[in-house]
């Protein structure tokens, strides 16, 4: 739109020329999404007009009707598909709605409940095939605008969120949604809250290991029993000279407890990097922070070496806690074997934290002679062994017994 003054004459207002110009940017363009390869029917669109195609005129120019056809030909195909997906989502929601129903007033037979699963079944379809297109409409606009494309993806996210919100209902993060697999578990509690039709009525606590829906301590005892626990072969063996909280640790690394960056990322915590500290080069695990780091390594070899062992092969936290009743020859040897693994594990473990917390690094050699300082004070202090030597200690430990 144009505007123009015109010039004044016989008049003390300045008359106005407003004039139009029609810009025209051209068809819609064409977009095609991953999702329609595998909804039935999109190959036999495809193969109609393939196979029924007949050249006629230049070669560019019969492309370009060929083209032509199938875009018109997939616009109605899509449109037909999202018409009857939408007609199927009303039906299957009324009638899962219907067998929810009844399932609040008596137990579902086996018919029954093989119809509420398939509605089930087919409302997920549904909506994975709507999260598909959304998640290659936020890639695509990703790829032009970088990584930085929040007006875009949030302003569909809002939009969701916005039709999903139930009144009443406030959100409090701790922090805000943006990956793609985050955004669908949004969209899936939200779709099972809207779906939810409330009955009316006062909301009580039941406790469903009893029949009357009561809560007592000998029930909850009972429950614990007879709940059924994995078996696990994984034995450790408590009694030695090292502290309780060093036994505590190599317990709670055996069974996969410790707090690592991928455990606390995990549990929602947000982290600049989870990224092993003592190498920088892989995620930092439980197994890997004890057995696959190139730092830990290197101090194992060193304590091999110190010990006079075979070299180690150890994939898991578990394979550590053997190495005492492989290795070693005697009862006393495998006593004194086993204190110095476990403190090797909680010297790597309080490693880790210094380079974290404390911002020190040591290297795999100060880190082996700090072993050899903790393990000889321990070993003095809590055994009955009081008069050991130091410099037998650094030489060679299993030959004090």
């Amino acid at each position: 739109m144009r505007v123009r003054a015109l010039i004044r004459e016989h008049s003390d207002h300045a008359p106005l020329c407003i004039s139009l110009c029609d810009t025209n940017f051209g068809p819609k363009p064409f977009r095609w999404f991953d999702s329609w390869i595998d909804r039935p029917g999109c190959e036999d669109v495809v193969n109609s007009v393939l196979i029924g195609w007949c050249n006629d005129g230049p070669a560019d120019l019969n492309l370009l009707r060929k083209l032509r056809t199938l875009r018109d030909k997939l616009k109605w195909w899509i449109n037909e598909c999202r018409a009857k997906e939408n007609e199927n989502e009303k039906s299957l929601k009324q009638e899962k709605e219907d067998m929810e129903w009844l399932m609040e007033q008596k137990d579902l037979d086996e018919s029954e409940l093989w119809v509420w699963s398939e509605c089930s079944k087919s409302l997920q379809e549904i909506e994975l095939y709507r999260s598909r297109d959304m998640k290659q409409k936020s890639w695509v606009k990703w790829a032009s605008l970088g990584d930085e494309n929040t007006s875009f993806f949030h302003s569909v996210v809002n939009g969701r969120k916005a039709r999903n919100a139930l009144p009443g209902l406030e959100w409090e993060w701790r922090s805000e949604p943006s990956s793609p697999e985050e955004i669908n578990e949004l969209f899936s509690l939200l779709s099972d809250i809207y779906d939810y039709v409330w009955k009316g009525g006062n909301d009580d606590w039941r406790w469903k290991a009893d029949a009357n829906g009561e809560f007592s301590v000998n029930k909850a005892k009972s429950l614990m029993f007879n709940c059924h626990r994995p078996i696990t072969n994984i034995h450790m063996k408590w009694k030695g000279w090292v502290p309780l909280k060093c036994k505590i640790m190599v317990w709670r690394a055996m069974l996969n407890l410790m707090p690592t960056k991928v455990e606390l990322c995990k549990r929602g915590v947000t982290l600049p990097s989870d990224l092993c500290n003592l190498c920088d080069s892989e995620l930092e695990t439980t197994n890997h922070l004890f057995t696959g780091c190139v730092f830990a390594v290197e101090i194992w070899s060193r304590v091999e070496s110190w010990c006079r062992l075979p070299p180690i092969f150890a994939f898991d936290v578990s394979d550590f806690l053997k190495i005492a009743n492989l290795q070693a020859t005697s009862k006393h040897s495998r006593y004194i074997l086993r204190g110095i693994v476990f403190t090797t594990l909680w010297a790597i473990w309080n490693e880790r934290n210094d380079r974290i917390f404390k911002g020190k690094r040591c290297r795999a050699i100060e880190v082996v002679e700090s072993i050899k300082m903790i393990s000889y004070f321990w070993f003095r202090n809590r055994t009955r062994l009081k008069g050991i030597d130091w410099n037998v200690w650094c030489k060679y430990p299993l030959v004090l017994m």
